[in-house]
């Protein structure tokens, strides 16, 4: 009988928590619902916090073509990566272009913009981003009605995908993401 008891007991309490659960689970989804998803394909623009951006190139550089853009570069990148040989390496390169559509001076970000495809993602290559971009730091100000052309490079390695996607990185689809809430917003490429 006592055992009874106890089942009785422990049911109630994971009723318990199970609605306790389920009654928080609803209301931060209700705080904080899903983002809204705004696309721009190549051409296309959106905007950011008073920033017009939209993507003007999506490139996927063979090593040879990263040689030619920035000599010694693939050099000095596989010597601090051993295990990486150069036929394992693209680099990614996005040429957007910002326009200040505010009456207000503006900073545009680009530090935090990450491309993506599917389930990879990685951050900007600042060190080509400032060789690229002659700039001083990865922000961008803008005063109202000014407009900047920079280019944001990001490192995609083979060791980061499966070999099968591997094969047909260059056909691959990629994403640069702008913003993440409450609006996702991302400038795609056309493929």
């Amino acid at each position: 009988m006592k055992a009874g008891i106890k089942a009785l007991i422990a049911g109630i309490a994971a009723l318990c928590l199970t609605g306790a659960f389920t009654v928080g689970y609803i209301r931060i989804n209700r705080k904080y619902p899903p983002p809204v998803v705004e696309k721009a394909t190549v051409g296309e623009s959106l905007v950011l916090r008073g920033v017009e951006i939209s993507a003007e190139k999506f490139e996927l550089l063979t090593p040879d073509q990263v040689d030619e853009l920035a000599t010694g570069y693939l050099e000095s990148a596989m010597a601090s990566m051993p295990n990486l040989k150069q036929e394992e390496y693209r680099l990614l390169l996005v040429t957007i272009h910002m326009k200040n559509v505010s009456d207000e001076t503006q900073r545009a970000e680009t530090q935090t913009f990450s491309a993506e495809s599917r389930a990879w993602t990685n951050g900007v290559n600042f060190d080509l981003y400032m060789f690229l971009n002659k700039e001083e730091d990865a922000r961008t100000e803008l005063e109202p009605g000014e407009e900047a052309t920079i280019v944001l490079p990001y490192d995609v390695m083979k060791m980061h995908f499966w070999e099968k996607d591997w094969e047909q990185i260059d056909e691959r689809s990629f994403e640069v993401v702008v913003n993440l809430y409450p609006t996702l917003q991302k400038l795609t490429m056309d493929k």
